[in-house]
């Protein structure tokens, strides 16, 4: 028998032998590997879980719940003054600048009141030219019942006359001395003698009327004319715009040389010993709000208290605008057009089971929670009544003394459990 000594049966070297048991080594260990991280991520996905650093945790209690509505304001003074222009004036020159503090008394606008001066002048001569009016017409009602006065003397003589005459005439006709006729015309003349001197006395009293009535309208007209040059000449007096309190001006006019009306606003002095907060809120909350409710003004870690004092009726741009007075409202802390963060308290419950505000699931029309219990937290339903804007009131679904996550869960909001590490 012949061996072929070429066969292909002849022993494999040392780096032969190793290349293939590596290449069988990892197809068996590759697979497992595989195996090992799809168990791992399965595991992991059917066990979530989260770092308790990563959480923010709240205990339920007892304490105090105010229902709020959130709104902006705004820190402006309580009070304001408005420092008009008293006369019409040209504006000579402006003394101060907004932001400026100023004293009581102290100047900070100059006026030309020139044109004042001259139209008080004028007023003095009217009212000189009125006053010799009403004497004028006074000597001519004093010459006019002169007048009347003397044809009534006169007449009334005439009267007594004719009333002699007549009496004389009646005696004789009555002897027969006289005809009838005669007697009559005497009776005639003592009857028109007594009707003219009716009329004099009527004409005289007329006249005195008149007079009267003259005199009385030339008063008020001179009256009238007195308290027009004495407004004038306080509105002169005034006619220097000075601060009636120590306080900051708030706005003040910048133009010189132009004409300002009487009544034109030329200042705003702001009076910082007290405060109040100008707020608005959106509209959708306008049912909700009223005069007399509480609310809390916050900046930084100053909180203070107040109600709200009004309400302007006009909503713009879709917001209502209402005022808080302050109960501290010479607050250290408080500045002109500072914004600050208003509670507007809807309501309050002195004793009730809350948990600190924070994120909450929604389900299915359901509020939800995360309860810590031992390692792991446990998504529970809860009913959250009152909603502060530090607490909410929870009426069912955990108990005094629980703690639960009050961070946002958004990526767990599918597990009923996740494991906190």
């Amino acid at each position: 028998m012949v061996y072929n000594n070429n066969s292909m049966d002849r022993p494999l070297d040392r780096g032969q032998q190793y290349r293939r048991r590596l290449a069988l080594a990892l197809r068996i260990i590759l697979p497992l590997i595989a195996l090992a991280g799809g168990a791992t991520l399965l595991f992991a996905w059917l066990s979530p879980s989260v770092e308790r650093s990563r959480l923010r945790l709240a205990v339920v209690e007892y304490g105090a719940v105010e229902a709020a509505i959130t709104a902006a304001g705004t820190v402006v003074p309580e009070r304001e003054v408005v420092l008009p222009s008293a006369v019409d004036a040209r504006i000579l020159r402006v003394l101060r600048n907004s932001g400026d503090s100023v004293a009581a008394g102290e100047v900070i606008v100059l006026l030309d009141v020139s044109e004042a001066r001259a139209q008080l002048a004028r007023l003095v001569d009217k009212t000189a030219l009125k006053r010799n009016e009403q004497m004028q017409a006074r000597a001519v009602l004093e010459g006019q019942i002169a007048k009347i006065d003397g044809a009534i003397a006169i007449k009334k003589r005439e009267v007594e006359y004719n009333e002699v005459k007549d009496a004389q005439n009646r005696a004789a006709w009555e002897r027969d001395f006289i005809a009838a006729n005669e007697l009559k015309e005497s009776s005639m003349l003592l009857a028109r003698s007594r009707d003219e001197l009716a009329g004099l006395e009527k004409e005289q009293e007329i006249a005195r009327q008149t007079g009267k009535l003259q005199q009385e309208g030339l008063a008020l007209e001179l009256s009238l004319l007195h308290k027009e040059k004495e407004e004038l000449e306080r509105q002169i007096a005034l006619s220097t715009p000075t601060a009636d309190r120590a306080g900051v001006l708030t706005w003040i006019t910048q133009t010189e040389g132009v004409i300002v009306r009487r009544g034109d606003v030329l200042a705003r002095i702001a009076d910082l010993s007290s405060y109040r907060v100008q707020g608005t809120v959106s509209d959708a909350h306008a049912s909700q709000i009223a005069v007399g409710m509480a609310a809390r003004v916050q900046t930084g870690t100053t909180v203070l208290r107040g109600v709200i004092t009004a309400i302007q009726p006009a909503v713009e741009n879709g917001s209502v605008v209402f005022v808080v007075g302050l109960d501290a409202r010479d607050a250290a802390r408080l500045r002109p057009n500072l914004r600050v963060e208003v509670a507007i308290i809807t309501g309050s419950r002195s004793r009730a089971l809350r948990v600190r505000r924070g994120a909450t699931l929604w389900r299915n029309g359901a509020q939800e929670l995360f309860v810590v219990r031992g390692a792991e937290a446990v998504r529970v339903p809860v009913d959250i009544g009152m909603t502060g804007t530090e607490y909410y009131e929870i009426r069912s679904g955990v108990q005094q003394g629980d703690t639960v996550v009050i961070s946002p869960m958004e990526d767990h909001s599918e597990q009923r459990r996740v494991e906190i590490q």
